[in-house]
């Protein structure tokens, strides 16, 4: 079969291009360009050797899962079946006489009736325009019936493996169509929503160049298909998207100048003037006649030559650039990255704590000595007693601490830096913090003692006499002294040295803490083999101090109390009738831990904890250790543009989000929390595409500062962060409604969350296209989410978007899904729909409709750019979602 190339030589000449030039001009050019240059794979060298184009001004660039970013995609595993055509070596063209070759495969040509008769006579044209149109049909129909009896031999691991590399696989475009008019009652979303069309060279979909233009650009009787719109098409934007190239067709009325009769003529003639222009000069070409000839090319050919077509077609057209995205979701497994420190810098906190601890042991030391000059005084020798033993089991509880710092000294040697999750810094990092504690539970014991003794003092002084009361001094040891024998003893004290005490003027003096007032050392100290977290106050501008969501959950998490009763919680849990200290079977998955130190008092609520432990096991490959740690920082966060007025923390290194749940979210999340366990965990184990962001964890906070009265009740889900470790400049959030769904744009900020109105007030101008493979696991995904969602009887949940320009990547994930269509829920639906008019139905509506609606909202917010290898095993198999 020959390549006439007739019709693409007139599309060229005409508009002034010539073959020389092989340098990329154009962006698209360069696009095409940078992909091979990424990719030294096995494939692109076989594409090269391979001809799938008849024209050799074709070039097609590789698929995007084979190009050095797309290889690291987390996408890629989901597509096997692709990857595996792309794999197969013999992949290449084929010739015909390949196909003779094959004893068993022989091609058996159907030949047309005008070669077959070989009588000599008159020509008949009918006969000639036959042959012309269905010659090429017949033979591909020859070979693709060879292939097919070829294929039925194999076996079906070979038969499931498709020739991308097949040159009859490339012989048609697949193009996104879209259509818009601002005038229209569609606006702003289009008239036509944007579909792919499947163009087959000279078959199906396809026509000429000047058929296209005739009956579909300049026919003013051809109206929008849209039932709501009553305007010609002519009015209208239109769109062809493939690849890297978006060709926008509008039409304008040519009003005639005065003395130019050429186009009057052309119209008169109904013959089709072109020209070109270069958006760089700002200027145009000549008007010339298009050529009947060009006019008979392929317009599936011409969009072709425009997407796919070598250096030398640059000039032919003008075009958009487009660069799709490809997406990313909430990833399954979650980790957080270490930060560097340098050992020297470990090992100097050392040195810290330790001269912290000489200072305070020293001014100890130094009251003690003073005590011993009053020696021959029973209530100054108590005293003595009480705080040698302080010391004393500082000391020692200091000392043994701080021998695991860095017991292998490993922060003596190389390399010089050391990794936040390294099993050595970790350890140091916790040994520093016990001692702090030490110091700091030391200090109170002190203090306690020299408030006592103060006041034995001045009731002494005043003749007002009273006892001692017995306080635990140490660490260890505990004064264990009848408190009827302490009071006798007392009072003999108090009367044999009346007259003595009344002379002197000694008195213990309190110690200052040496650590900052917001951390609360003088909470239980942490046991040995749990993470040591400090509880924390956060210290806003006006200098007012609030709690430390992180850090009291992750307290809480690290507790001995807490550990014990989930391991207890664990090992009851196959007795489904068994009831723990009169808590109900109902709710015998929830623990509640409590504690409290001078400064305030704290109470937190774990909903479903050995579910969420497990289900961290599975998620958090780091370990528990290590998601208390990143808890235990975090602040206030307050991203704008969001409607639902809850509260937002953050951990300090970014890796979660804390978020304020309402009464019936708690309510509606016990309810269906089992199902998301299960979901979940599917997911993960099966290897299922899902958009969730996950939730680490639901508590309930409580907690009240004992010298202000300040007090706070909330509850909180944890969940990752979404743009962890991203450059995320824009960020959305899409529920598919456009009812109040509009944020203000008045103020950017970096937490600027715009909503779906913002989005499509201007979508014809602003598609964000996505990568044929990324389209299919996004819409995979959805449709997974929200059937599951909808079936737990959740509505209102959004899909957070973040844009990386970049990296050209859009970050997904489902949020704020924690809500059920409750009776509250359903009036203001019933409420918003009947008594507030509006040609769009509220955010709250049923989950059926809500799943439905969502899912037809995302499909055309991220349109997808096909490119040549779309429908080439591209598709997701049933074995991977």
């Amino acid at each position: 079969m020959l390549y006439s190339s007739h019709l693409e030589v007139k599309l060229l000449s005409t508009c002034g291009t010539t073959l020389t030039n092989r340098s990329a001009d154009c962006d698209i050019c360069s696009i095409n360009a940078a992909e091979l240059d990424t990719n030294k794979g096995n494939f692109c060298k076989r594409l090269k050797k391979s001809t799938l184009s008849p024209s050799p001004l074709i070039d097609f660039g590789i698929p995007f899962l084979e190009t050095s970013k797309g290889r690291r995609c987390s996408l890629r595993k989901f597509f096997n079946r692709f990857i595996s055509s792309l794999a197969t070596e013999d992949n290449g063209t084929r010739d015909c006489s390949d196909y003779k070759a094959e004893e068993n495969y022989s091609l058996k040509r159907y030949v047309h009736s005008f070669v077959k008769n070989i009588t000599l006579t008159e020509v008949d044209e009918d006969a000639i325009s036959s042959f012309r149109a269905f010659s090429g049909c017949m033979f591909r129909f020859s070979v693709h019936k060879q292939n097919r009896d070829r294929l039925r031999k194999e076996t079906v691991s070979n038969r499931e493996i498709e020739d991308v590399l097949d040159p009859f696989a490339h012989q048609h475009i697949s193009v996104l169509f879209g259509s818009f008019c601002p005038k229209s009652p569609n606006a702003p979303l289009f008239c036509i929503r944007p579909w792919v069309v499947n163009m087959d060279y000279y078959g199906v979909n396809d026509m000429s160049l000047g058929d296209f233009l005739r009956k579909y650009c300049f026919n003013r009787a051809y109206q929008c298909p849209s039932t709501n719109c009553d305007l010609p098409m002519m009015e209208h934007s239109r769109r062809l998207v493939h690849r890297n190239v978006c060709v926008e067709i509008t039409t304008q009325n040519y009003v005639h100048l005065s003395g130019d009769f050429s186009s009057a003529v052309a119209e008169q003639n109904d013959i089709l003037l072109t020209w070109h222009y270069c958006p760089k000069c700002k200027s145009s070409s000549a008007v010339v006649p298009l050529p009947e000839s060009v006019c008979r090319l392929s317009f599936a050919r011409y969009l072709n030559y425009l997407a796919n077509g070598a250096y030398a077609t640059c000039k032919i057209n003008s075009f958009l650039q487009v660069r799709p995205f490809h997406v990313t979701f909430s990833p399954l497994v979650c980790t957080v990255e270490p930060v560097m420190f340098t050992r020297k810098f470990v090992a100097e906190s050392k040195n810290e704590i330790e001269e912290t601890a000489a200072a305070i042991f020293k001014i100890m030391s130094e009251q003690i000595e003073n005590l011993l000059k009053y020696s021959g005084n029973s209530l100054y020798s108590t005293c003595h007693a009480q705080a040698t033993e302080i010391l004393r089991d500082a000391r020692s509880a200091f000392n043994s601490a701080v021998k695991c710092f860095d017991p292998s000294g490993a922060l003596t040697g190389e390399p010089i830096a050391i990794r936040s999750n390294d099993a050595v810094y970790t350890q140091a990092t916790d040994t520093i913090c016990r001692c702090r504690y030490i110091i700091q539970h030391a200090i109170n014991l002190w203090n306690e003692q020299c408030q006592y003794f103060c006041q034995q003092i001045r009731a002494i002084k005043k003749c007002n006499g009273s006892g001692i009361l017995p306080v635990n001094f140490g660490f260890t040891s505990i004064v264990e002294d009848n408190m009827e024998g302490n009071k006798i003893n007392n009072e003999q004290t108090l009367l044999a040295n009346h007259m003595q005490i009344n002379t002197l003027d000694f008195e213990l003096i309190p110690l200052e803490s040496p650590f900052l007032a917001e951390c609360h050392f003088g909470l239980p100290l942490p046991s040995v083999g749990l993470a040591a977290v400090v509880v924390r106050d956060m210290i806003d501008r006006k200098g007012a101090a609030h709690p430390d969501i992180g850090s009291i959950i992750a307290y809480a998490l690290s507790s001995v109390e807490y550990n014990t009763k989930r391991r207890k919680q664990r090992d009851s849990a196959y007795n489904v009738f068994v009831e723990v200290e009169s808590v109900t079977v109902a709710n015998y998955e929830h623990i509640e831990v409590d504690f409290a130190d001078d400064k305030a008092q704290y109470y937190v609520k774990i909903y479903y904890a050995e579910r969420f432990h497990m289900l961290r096991k599975l998620l958090f490959v780091e370990g528990e250790d290590c998601f208390i740690r990143s808890l235990s920082s975090s602040r206030s966060w307050s991203p704008q543009g969001g409607k639902s007025g809850a509260s937002f923390y953050r951990t300090q290194d970014d890796r979660f989000v804390f978020k304020q749940m309402s009464r019936f979210e708690i309510q509606s999340f016990v309810k269906f929390g089992p199902n998301y366990f299960s979901y979940v965990s599917t997911a993960m184990t099966d290897n299922k595409l899902t958009t969730l962001c996950k939730v680490y964890g639901v508590y309930r906070i409580c907690y009240k500062n004992k010298s202000s009265g300040q007090q706070l009740k909330v509850d909180v889900l944890v969940m990752e962060y979404l743009f962890y470790r991203r450059n995320v400049k824009q960020v959305w959030d899409l529920k598919g409604s456009q009812r109040n769904r509009m944020a203000s744009e008045g103020k950017r900020t970096a937490d600027l969350v715009l909503l779906d109105e913002n989005l499509v007030k201007d979508l014809w101008n602003n598609q964000l296209y996505v990568h044929p493979h990324s389209k299919a696991a996004l819409s995979m995904a959805i449709s997974n989410d929200s059937h599951f969602l909808s079936a737990q009887h959740v509505m209102d949940y959004s899909l957070l978007v973040g844009v990386d320009e970049t990296n050209s990547e859009l970050i997904l994930g489902i949020v704020d899904y924690m809500r059920t269509y409750t009776l509250d829920k359903k009036l203001e639906s019933w409420v918003k729909i009947v008594a507030i008019p509006g040609a769009h139905l509220p955010t709250v509506i049923s989950p059926e409709m809500y799943c439905t609606r969502f899912f037809d909202a995302i499909d055309t917010y991220f349109p997808i750019a096909p490119d040549q290898w779309t429908g080439l095993g591209s598709a997701l198999s049933s074995s991977d979602y």
